[in-house]
Order: C-alpha cells, then structure tokens, then sequence
C-alpha cells in the first residue's frame, strides 16, 4: 500500500512511534533517526525479550535505526529529509527549529515533504507533555474512578495513543492532498488538543449544557443500567442501552415488577434512580454463575462482557481466532494491525531493530559514502 514511502522517525517514546508504526504496518519504510543511546523504552524494564525492552518492542516492529546526533548531524538529516515523504518529530516546540531542521528550513530543500510535529500543550508552549500529566490537565482523571476516592488514571497511555492515531489520520490526508496539489504540509497536533477532542460527548455536555460530569465509577452519565456489576466473586459489564432491553433483563432476574414502574420504565428515570437500580440487580445476581449469566443475556440480545484480564483476553479463543498475536523470526511477538482488506494482503512484520542496526544499509539507499567519516566527526555512531 504504502511501498514507495519513505519516513523519516526522528520521535521517541511512545507517540511518534506508535504512529509511524502503523505506517510501517502499511508498507512504508520507516528510518527511525536514534540518539546514540537509543531510544528512552529501549531501556523500559523489566521484561525484556533477546535483550529489547518489551515496552520498545510493542511500538516500533519494522523499523530500521540510525545512531545520528542531531546537534552536528544538521547537513545528514537533510540529505535523508531531502529524499523522505514524510517527517514525523515530537520533540519539545521549537528545538527543530533551533537545530535547524524545521519545517521551514526542510521545506525548501524538499516542498513535497509531509512535516508532523507533536508535542504536549500545542503550539508556542515548550513544556514537556507526558500522557499522565495530559490525563490530569484535560480532565480524563477527574471523570475516571469511584466517586468518593481518588482521581484515577486510565491503564495504559491512552492519550498518547489517541493522539497517535490522529497524527497518522492528519498524515494520510496530506498524502491525498499532496496526490493533488504536488505540494507538502507541516501537520501540527499535541496531546492537549487530542485529549480534548477525545472528550466527545463528555466536552459536550460541558459546552452546550454547562454540565460537568464528575466520577461516576463504571455507571454511565446518560444511560442506565449500564456499568459493572458483581456476580459472586467475579464483575460482569452489563449495557442496557435500550427499553425492550432492560424489559428482558427484568425477566431473566425475576424483576418484573420494574418493567412497568415508573421510576425505572425508561431511561430517564433508570438515570434518575441508577444507584439503587444497581443495588436490586446486584441482589438478584446473587445466586448467578457467571457463564450462565452471561449465556443467557447473550440469548436475550443483552449487551453483556466478562470483565478479563490482559492476559485472560489475549489468551482467549476470540483474539485466537481472529489471530491478533503474531510470532516472528527471532521468537518476538507482536498485536498485528486490526485492519483487515478485502484486497490487499498487509506484509508480515519484521522484529524491532537493534540499535543502529541499520546505519550502513540506509547510507547506501540514500548515497552516502562517507560513512568513516561520519564516524570520525561523531555524526554517526
């Protein structure tokens, strides 16, 4: 799909790469630019498999590495740039332009280079942007966990990863418009502003109805009865996003009698009385086996999820099925791309690179000779 493209990686930890891998996963050929220490996850651990952090791993399969240092390699990252399709840098504002490689400068040696920068709060702001810190600045933790304790975070690096999938949405489209114009672009994102716009219906019930939702723990702010619920020593999520639902959810529990009251009959006043609704279906849950339970509602058309472990899903028949672990090589393994193509076979992944794996095989793609020279003058490693 993308075999003729080039990128040029010069991002670390988790957003730029987790974007440029999904371009590799597309068939673009991707050079990821390192300090000659490497990457920060390079050292992210434990686990480690074959001596790589397994947090390094995760994000940058298929990849090739490069050991440049940018403060003297100036005149090197030009002469990859000059042959690249895309750019992809998510360092602090302004530190590309102070080393003389930012957009306005790459741009002119290449006006069809697609330059995406990320960095934390946006532009004109050069503080650092850590997902942990963006999750507590827009609101994520103040809107996640019980509603008496504390602020919680979410699991995994969430906005770090949303805002990977929009820079690589914001990539694609200036490969569209390039296709007509014959030009380039600088794409401009951050985690801040990702972070926001992954707020969805929660921004608008602030901006269009001035309500500010508070932690509710796993209930929802607009439906009812829809959250977790506790089966003996097990939670099960049970979504009753509709009235014909909640009825035969009332019937398999022996709660008929709130089919027709009128402070449960519809969604509005399921909302309204969410709290002790939960309570009379925790009661009749009481004596459920969860597979049963769960049996039973998926009978009934009821929306309803065993709440698993990483671990318990990863290992479940359904990922099994749908293959989502592939194993490389060297004994790696990897989540494949979740897009699947009625007419196109995406190529296998390759194991992450070592560090500088690559150096001589990309000097010689791009025709750079010099390559002791390089080294003498502490360039490349």
């Amino acid at each position: 799909m993308y075999k003729q493209l080039k990128v040029l990686d010069l991002s670390r930890i988790l957003v730029g790469p987790y974007a440029t891998m999904l371009l590799s996963d597309l068939g673009a050929q991707v050079i990821k630019v390192e300090s000659f220490e490497g990457d920060e996850t390079r050292k992210w651990g434990p686990p480690f498999l074959n001596n790589q952090s397994t947090y390094f791993l995760s994000i940058n399969r298929s990849k090739q590495s490069i050991c440049v240092d940018l403060k003297k390699g100036n005149s090197f990252i030009k002469q990859l740039a000059q042959q690249s399709d895309i750019l992809v840098e998510n360092f602090t504002y302004g530190v590309m332009d102070r080393l003389g490689l930012g957009y306005d400068e790459l741009s002119k040696i290449n006006p069809k280079l697609i330059y995406a920068s990320v960095n934390g709060f946006g532009s004109n702001n050069n503080e650092p942007g850590f997902d942990y810190i963006m999750q507590a600045e827009t609101g994520f933790m103040h809107i996640t966990g019980e509603k008496e304790r504390e602020p919680m975070k979410v699991g995994v690096a969430i906005i770090d990863v949303l805002t990977a999938l929009n820079l690589c949405n914001g990539i694609q489209g200036a490969l569209y418009e390039r296709i007509q114009s014959g030009k380039g672009c600088h794409i401009q994102t951050s985690l801040y502003e990702s972070a926001i716009a992954s707020l969805v219906n929660v921004s608008g019930m602030y901006i269009n109805g001035k309500k500010d939702m508070h932690r509710m723990g796993n209930q929802h702010p607009s439906i009812s009865p829809y959250g977790t619920f506790k089966v003996k020593n097990k939670y099960v999520v049970i979504g009753v996003a509709q009235d014909n639902q909640f009825k035969s959810l009332c019937k398999i529990l022996n709660l008929n009698h709130l089919i027709n009251d009128p402070e449960f009959k519809d969604n509005k006043g399921r909302v309204q009385n969410s709290e002790r609704l939960k309570k009379m279906i925790e009661e009749a849950l009481e004596n459920w086996d969860v597979d049963k339970l769960i049996d039973e509602m998926k009978k009934n058309k009821i929306p309803v999820g065993d709440v698993k472990s990483v671990g318990q899903c990863l290992d479940s028949q359904h990922a099994k099925d749908l293959n989502m672990i592939l194993e490389l090589e060297n004994g790696e393994k990897v989540i494949r791309n979740p897009l699947s193509f009625s007419n196109i076979n995406l190529d296998y992944p390759k194991q992450a690179p070592y560090l500088n794996e690559h150096r001589d095989q990309i000097c010689k793609q791009f025709g750079i000779r010099n390559v002791d020279e390089l080294i003498k003058d502490g360039i490349l490693k």
